[in-house]
């Protein structure tokens, strides 16, 4: 039985939390990328990418958001499903960016949007990026091939507009 969007995108961003915190929500990187997704608390609040700011996530789920700081990005990023949220939504963002193909928006994910879209200016060289970002996307299509057996697919299925039902006709 073939796996739906839904599904993948779960078994994805499990496979993303293992390869980013092994599973720490309070993990901090040496860059200061903070919980179970690794999210850049300096970008939380403008990621871009059509990408819904922390403090709107943050609120929706119930939050007091203080400021709009990166302090407080960073305590709000300590809360696993107010992090797993704002990851999914990065994420989401950059496969829609980069038309599903699902290695390039890892590799963006891992790099940063920023650093990443630096790197697609000049040239895109893979011998450029440092050796986490090389091996990254291979990392989490392993974590899910090891995870649930399976293998991820290189496009991810975008959601594609529903046809309007017969009968609702616009004037």
């Amino acid at each position: 039985m073939a796996e739906t969007r839904s599904e993948i995108m779960r078994g994805l961003i499990q496979a993303i939390m293992d390869q980013e915190s092994d599973f720490r929500p309070d993990a901090i990187s040496e860059d200061g990328a903070v919980g179970l997704m690794q999210v850049m608390p300096k970008y939380a609040f403008q990621y871009g990418y059509g990408v819904p700011s922390l403090a709107v996530l943050a609120e929706e789920m119930g939050f007091d958001v203080p400021a709009e700081t990166t302090d407080a990005a960073h305590q709000l990023l300590l809360d696993p499903e107010l992090n797993e949220r704002m990851g999914t939504e990065i994420l989401r963002g950059l496969l829609k960016d980069q038309d599903g193909n699902l290695r390039e928006a890892l590799t963006a994910y891992n790099m940063g949007a920023p650093d990443y879209k630096k790197w697609r200016a000049a040239g895109a060289d893979p011998k450029k990026l440092d050796k986490e970002a090389r091996n990254y996307a291979s990392g989490v299509f392993e974590n899910y091939r090891r995870m649930y057996g399976r293998e991820l697919p290189e496009f991810f299925p975008l959601a594609t507009p529903r046809a309007r039902p017969a009968g609702l006709l616009t004037q």
